[in-house]
């Protein structure tokens, strides 16, 4: 009960905050705004862009190598398994005739 209440009480406080964020939103003018975004916008796209760039290059340098680290990879585990493949067939499971003989 009292997790529900407090659910309850924090619920209320949500809406309070959003009751006096729109009765404070009317007294920005679109001017304002549309001056704050032109300024701030240009700044910020040119930085997210620059951003965009170079995150594309990192992230493409390290797919590149995790890449060519994942094929080396396979390659070693495919000659290991190759070699036990082998090894495997070089040895002879004695069967019972076999044995009787070394008797």
């Amino acid at each position: 009960m009292a997790y529900f209440l407090l659910e309850i009480i924090i619920a209320v406080s949500l809406a309070f905050l959003v009751y006096l964020i729109s009765l404070t939103l009317p007294r920005i003018s679109e001017e304002e705004i549309a001056d704050l975004k032109s300024k701030r916008n240009q700044k910020l796209i040119y930085f997210i862009e620059k951003s965009d760039i170079f995150l594309k290059t990192i992230i493409e340098k390290f797919l590149r190598k995790s890449k060519i680290w994942l094929l080396s990879l396979n390659n070693f585990i495919e000659d290991k398994l190759s070699k036990f493949k082998k090894e495997s067939n070089k040895i002879e499971v004695p069967t019972e005739d076999k044995k009787d003989e070394n008797l």
